[in-house]
């Protein structure tokens, strides 16, 4: 029965890389202007306006104005990706709900909370569309300036998707991704293959010996 979970997991998953690869396409995200595409697609197919905050609020969605404000004080490759993360809450609401009904989840708080996870993904997704992505990295020897310069993204969203290139049939590198403040302490990780990372607390000896041995540092 795990295991049968599990597939239908991975099953789930690829279905967001398919819908958010379509989107791409039809949004026309392959431009260096990613929010032009964007304001364009809110506009038409939802008629809410993007405006750019003032404010820290990093995104805002007031349904009632039809009104997404974006804070302009982020980089423009973090703005995108959270009009995208929107995006994901409007057209794909479906499909983030049937994967989270497969999870099982025991309260309200941690399905929405796993919920915000996978409309990030779909972000991540959308703006670096598996197969496009995965050939770029590949001819480009996973060069993370590069890739981020081809596809207007920040080095922390290539890196992460690095970390997902784990489709059966199409696998990619297996990257363990991790964020680690200046006092040494995780601040974000992911890993699609078999790294297990602590649940609690901080970069170990023990922990970070463990990694270095999985990256050959």
């Amino acid at each position: 029965p795990a295991t049968t979970e599990i597939y239908t997991l991975s099953l789930q998953r690829r279905s967001s890389d398919l819908a958010a690869e379509h989107f791409h396409k039809n949004a026309s995200l392959d431009t260096t202007d990613k929010i032009k595409a964007l304001r364009e697609w809110l506009q038409t197919h939802h008629q809410i306006d993007l405006v750019a905050s003032t404010n820290s609020t990093i995104r805002y969605y007031d349904a009632d104005k039809r009104q997404l404000n974006i804070s302009a004080q982020t980089p423009f490759a973090t703005q995108a990706f959270q009009i995208t993360h929107q995006i994901a809450l409007l057209e794909y609401d479906e499909l983030l709900e049937a994967t989270l009904d497969f999870a099982r989840f025991g309260t309200v708080e941690a399905r929405a909370i796993c919920k915000i996870g996978l409309a990030n993904y779909f972000a991540g997704a959308a703006m670096l569309p598996y197969n496009t992505f995965l050939k770029a990295a590949q001819d480009c020897r996973h060069d993370l300036e590069m890739l981020a310069l081809k596809f207007s993204a920040s080095i922390e969203q290539v890196a992460h998707r690095l970390s997902t290139m784990q489709r059966v049939g199409s696998k990619g590198i297996p990257f363990f991704f991790v964020r680690v403040d200046q006092a040494g302490t995780i601040t974000k990780r992911h890993s699609a293959t078999q790294l297990q990372f602590a649940r609690f607390g901080g970069r170990s000896e023990e922990h970070t010996s463990e990694l270095q041995s999985h990256l050959n540092l």
